[in-house]
């Protein structure tokens, strides 16, 4: 449904968010399947949280910094809801992205896994 779920969720509860770590998948000629997990610095218009950012490819594992990512995501209505959120996004490197072929390397999974789990313990 697109960024629709996301303001959709966020309009049933306005309770206090300390910041939102949005999960979305890229296709991009630098991050094929196998990298690992990717961090846009810019997701179309919108720009994360750098504090966030840092903080999430500073929680280890094999994290590739991408500059821009030019489809939008969720990422730009949570950032704006309310008041604001303090959002980032970790992405899923994928070929054939919105296909009925969507190909992922399972690695990459477990390293978006272990990334969020590591983030989450620091």
């Amino acid at each position: 449904v697109g960024a629709r779920g996301a303001k959709l969720n966020l309009d049933i509860d306005e309770a206090d968010y300390s910041c939102a770590i949005v999960l979305d998948t890229i296709e991009n000629s630098e991050i094929k399947p196998g990298c690992g997990a990717a961090v846009p610095l810019m997701v179309n218009e919108t720009i994360p949280d750098r504090c966030l950012v840092q903080s999430i490819s500073g929680a280890g594992g094999k994290v590739k910094m991408v500059g821009k990512k030019a489809e939008d995501g969720d990422i730009g209505a949570v950032s704006i809801k309310g008041k604001g959120i303090v959002s980032a996004e970790i992405d899923l490197p994928v070929l054939n992205k919105n296909t009925s072929s969507e190909i992922v390397d399972k690695k990459d999974i477990k390293e978006v896994y272990d990334l969020i789990l590591k983030y989450i313990n620091k």
